[in-house]
């Protein structure tokens, strides 16, 4: 049924990806990215919301990192020391898509 919807708004042509939060497994732990933008001063407590160069929004399993104007070196910078992050500590993030992956995926901002 799912298939003939799909074929009938999009055509033969179509892909479709599914994301979840966690698997309908149980949560045992979560990870705050904003508490380490906050940490590195890239955001202000979120009370003030005023006071941001970058923030995560999250979502479910997911976290989008947005930064408040177009700066590629900024983005750069999040993402080496995130990844860094997630060398140095016990946290269990998979991996950390490109732009283009989210664009391919349909999830690009």
């Amino acid at each position: 049924m799912l298939d003939r919807a799909m074929k009938k708004s999009f055509g033969e042509d179509y892909n479709l990806i599914i994301f979840s939060d966690h698997g309908a497994l149980d949560v045992e732990r979560k990870i705050d990215l904003n508490h380490y933008l906050e940490s590195w001063g890239y955001l202000s407590p979120m009370q003030e919301k005023k006071n941001w160069e970058a923030w995560f929004r999250n979502c479910g399993g997911s976290a989008f990192l947005y930064t408040r104007s177009n700066n590629k070196s900024l983005v750069t910078e999040i993402r080496s020391r995130i990844s860094q992050v997630i060398a140095d500590e016990d946290i269990f993030i998979k991996r950390i898509l490109s732009s283009s992956e989210m664009d391919s995926s349909g999830y690009g901002a």
